[in-house]
């Protein structure tokens, strides 16, 4: 970890502008994209007059993993900023911009996506699992 001086405050600057691009990928919406995903599941909305269910699945289920992989990507730079955060000075301009973002993050946007991705994982695996009993 770099000390505090100006390439700690660069990088610390590059992960965040890293962390933003990210973010703006995904709009910020993958727990609207969870969301849909779930209610797909349990309103059993899942769409299958052309193709065989498991495919319909196996197709639900990618957009899933996409969406996942993101997340994962996302919380990822979060972390590595928040590494970052924690070498900076209070008195760093950036401190208080980024203290504020890292308690959005950690009280409106984490947990509920965490959430939704326990839950989804869950409910993949009781259809995976009922797939390998019927075959």
């Amino acid at each position: 970890m770099k000390d505090c001086g100006d390439n700690g405050g660069r990088e610390f600057q590059d992960k965040y502008y890293e962390l933003l691009k990210v973010m703006k990928e995904i709009r910020i919406d993958p727990e609207d994209e969870l969301s849909k995903l779930m209610t797909d599941f349990k309103i059993l909305r899942i769409d299958t007059r052309e193709k065989e269910e498991e495919v319909v699945v196996e197709e639900q289920f990618k957009k899933f993993t996409d969406i996942k992989l993101k997340v994962n990507k996302m919380h990822k730079l979060y972390e590595d900023l928040k590494l970052l955060f924690n070498s900076l000075s209070p008195n760093d301009e950036l401190y208080q911009g980024v203290l504020d973002i890292i308690n959005y993050f950690e009280s409106k946007m984490y947990q509920g996506i965490f959430d939704s991705i326990s839950e989804l994982e869950f409910m993949f695996q009781l259809i995976f699992d009922n797939f390998e009993k019927k075959n």
